[in-house]
């Protein structure tokens, strides 16, 4: 038995077709934010700050940069103003620490940082 809902195949094409339109125009999106070196959403600087601040050792940071290469390779850039002058190999324990941080809670993948103490000086910290 032939069913004469001849109108489903028009209605099924256009709302495919409208889907397709909807979820490529997200893709191209993203890819727009991603390629212009946003901020990835969902991830606020001040926030970063405030964590790395936050860790035994750091006085301040600046010069920060965040951007997204993919959808899940975020990297970081900052130079840390460390509270006392220390040894290489504390310092390595201290950008260990920061790596962590970012990982956990912003799924931050690449961290490179700089450290300095009494460097910098004047400079403005993060600004959102």
């Amino acid at each position: 038995m032939l069913s004469r809902a001849y109108w489903i195949d028009p209605v099924l094409t256009i709302l495919i077709g409208i889907y397709v339109l909807r979820e490529g125009y997200k893709i191209i999106g993203e890819s727009t934010h991603i390629l212009m070196q946003h901020v990835p959403k969902g991830i606020n600087l001040r926030e970063i700050q405030e964590q790395i601040e936050g860790i035994d050792g750091v006085k301040d940071i600046h010069h920060a940069h965040l951007w997204a290469v993919t959808e899940r390779d975020i990297h970081f850039e900052a130079h840390i103003n460390v509270s006392r002058d220390m040894p290489v190999s504390e310092t390595c324990v201290l950008v260990k620490q920061v790596e962590d941080a970012l990982k956990k809670n912003f799924g931050i993948t690449h961290v490179t940082v700089q450290i300095e103490f009494n460097s910098c000086k004047g400079v403005n910290l993060i600004k959102v």
